[in-house]
């Protein structure tokens, strides 16, 4: 049973100071995404669009996106829609109107989008399958992809600021952190720590992990002035899918296991970072 990101809180704990900003997990989304040598032309939306399935589809609002034209004038700059396509979008949404699930291809990015995260093998699994669904109609000889990402973005909400919260959240051990963060106050001052290095997996590919992690305080609602105080962690996977040294290499679509790859890296950040009473409270093994 996969548990890598299954929420095993104790439900009957005392309230804490940090809480995820989900039951199960703390992930508010996570991205999957290849980036093309050229971006994409009108056909190959079109024939995106053609692949849709209407109502019956697991992703049943679809869009076209036209472009903008800018246009400077004495009197200022003014814009005009073009019938030009520019970008298509395929999503689900929930009964509160917020897309759950989305594909889209743009420029010479082709991306899924998960906002309901439940574990790695039933989301990726869901993944693949719009992969192999679109991706064909993209995957040209003259366009090559470039690169392959993988994106997480956790969300922890602080109850309260005020009271001493960083080692709660984050191990003091890490070496992804600087070490001021635990050691001055910070309830009134706002901070962020970005962070990079490669690594090699077990496949040799080259990862260029990325973490940024930020101590924001955003608006709760536009008619309330009051305002939640949150740690966000934005981790990013990316291996280069062709090198000069490679210049042969081609990805191929009966092989994703490049994403597994990436995956285990995250894993590693996290337990890295996050304090042992947190990866417990969130599914971390």
């Amino acid at each position: 049973m996969d548990t890598v990101r299954q929420s095993i809180a104790n439900h009957q704990e005392t309230r804490v100071n940090i809480n995820p900003c989900r039951e199960q997990n703390a992930i508010v989304a996570a991205g999957f995404a290849f980036e093309f040598e050229r971006e994409f032309d009108q056909s190959s939306y079109l024939e995106l669009f053609s692949l849709h399935q209407g109502e019956k589809d697991s992703l049943p609002r679809r869009q076209l996106q036209s472009g903008l034209k800018f246009q400077l004038s004495p009197s200022g700059v003014s814009q005009k829609q073009t019938e030009e396509i520019v970008g298509i979008v395929f999503d689900r949404i929930n009964p509160s109107g917020v897309p759950q699930w989305i594909f889209s291809a743009t420029a010479n990015l082709a991306v899924v989008q998960c906002r309901e995260y439940t574990s790695w093998h039933a989301v990726f699994a869901q993944v693949n399958e719009y992969f192999r669904r679109f991706l064909p109609t993209l995957m040209k000889e003259q366009n090559p992809i470039r690169s392959i990402v993988l994106e997480y973005k956790d969300e922890f909400i602080i109850v309260s600021p005020e009271k001493p919260w960083v080692s709660d959240l984050f191990s003091t051990k890490t070496d992804l952190l600087p070490n001021r963060i635990f050691n001055e106050p910070i309830d009134k001052n706002l901070w962020h720590s970005h962070f990079g290095f490669f690594s090699t997996s077990k496949a040799n590919h080259k990862i260029l992990n990325k973490l940024a992690i930020d101590y924001i305080q955003e608006q709760t609602s536009p008619l309330v002035a009051n305002m939640t105080s949150k740690a966000l962690i934005v981790a990013t996977h990316r291996v280069q899918a062709a090198t000069q040294d490679e210049p042969q290499k081609v990805f191929d679509l009966d092989d994703l296991s490049v994403f597994d790859h990436m995956h285990s890296e995250n894993l590693n950040m996290l337990n890295s970072v996050l304090s042992e009473g947190m990866r417990k409270r969130v599914g971390l093994t």
